[in-house]
């Protein structure tokens, strides 16, 4: 047993691991972030904060974006997490999600896009209201809490990038 591990009665990495989650827990408590995503309910203890993506990254199309997005990221019960936890997709053979995914687009006539995948679907008045609130100097953060969107997804609207047929 080495020295870190008499004095911490843990392995040092295992230390910082749950110095990082405290730390962590006071920054979101202190901003009153503590809700989880999931159920609503505060979070009360470090032990039960988990970061979770709002939308499951492994196996979409762009998992490396969809991973690192942090407005893909927010905080819920550890349980909670894990009770919502991706459930396995069964293929056919020769298929999986992403040819799935662009047939079930080509049937629907529609372009496959982060949104069409994964996004609820937007009537025009909501899509006008965005691009007229970004218009009118709204912030883009507010924007994106108000219609439960990503805020990636707001500044594609406001790029003409995403939604621009409206």
């Amino acid at each position: 047993m080495n020295r870190y591990a008499q004095q911490l009665q843990m392995s040092k990495s295992k230390a910082s691991n749950r110095l990082v989650r405290l730390i962590l827990f006071k920054l979101v408590k202190d901003a009153n972030k503590n809700f989880c995503y999931r159920c609503g309910r505060i979070i009360e203890v470090s032990k039960d904060l988990n970061l979770d993506h709002k939308v499951d990254w492994i196996d979409s199309l762009n998992p490396i974006e969809t991973f690192w997005n942090l407005d893909n990221v927010a905080f819920s019960h550890d349980w909670c997490n894990k009770a919502a936890g991706r459930k396995p997709t069964k293929f056919n053979k020769g298929e999986n999600r992403h040819t799935r995914n662009k047939e079930y687009a080509l049937e629907k006539g529609e372009h496959l896009s982060i949104e069409t995948e994964f996004k609820p679907k937007f009537n025009a008045e909501q899509i006008m209201a965005m691009k007229l609130l970004l218009q009118f100097g709204a912030k883009q953060n507010w924007i994106a809490e108000k219609f439960n969107i990503a805020e990636s997804t707001i500044s594609r609207i406001k790029q003409e990038q995403a939604y621009k047929n409206i």
